[in-house]
């Protein structure tokens, strides 16, 4: 049994901390239950979680989902390739903080090319030359 005094506190444990993420009403309840338990547990936690701000933004009514669309098949090489700049990283002793990573979903060749700025120009100008040393590879 919890003191009236407590129940903010143990609440608030169970669904603010970063490990807890803002669960829902369901496993809330489910968590504290293992624990402790209170005669109005589920209107409490259903009480606290819409209270908070942040959850109540978040749950505006539900969300619209967006049809995927037909999955694109590659036929040839550079058909259908992928493109994407992870980081920042640690800096490299280049001065380099980023990996351009490139993928042809054709052949599956990956080629990670680190640069230093994730600008249009460096990034396009790194694809231009992936896709050149690639097709040589392939001539």
């Amino acid at each position: 049994m919890i003191p009236a005094t407590q129940i903010h506190t143990v609440l608030a444990s169970y669904h603010e901390l970063p490990f807890t993420a803002h669960q829902g009403v369901s496993r809330i309840v489910g968590f504290i239950s293992k624990k402790c338990w209170w005669k109005t547990l589920r209107d409490y936690v259903s009480a606290f979680i819409k209270k908070y701000v942040a959850c109540a933004k978040r749950k505006t009514g539900r969300r619209a989902i967006a049809p995927l669309g037909e999955a694109l098949v590659a036929r040839e090489f550079l058909d259908v390739v992928s493109l994407d700049v992870v980081g920042p990283l640690p800096v490299t002793e280049k001065g380099n903080k980023y990996l351009l990573t490139f993928n042809d979903n054709f052949t599956r060749i990956c080629e990670a090319i680190p640069i230093a700025r994730q600008d249009t120009e460096r990034v396009c100008d790194e694809n231009n030359n992936s896709v050149r040393a690639a097709e040589g590879t392939f001539n």
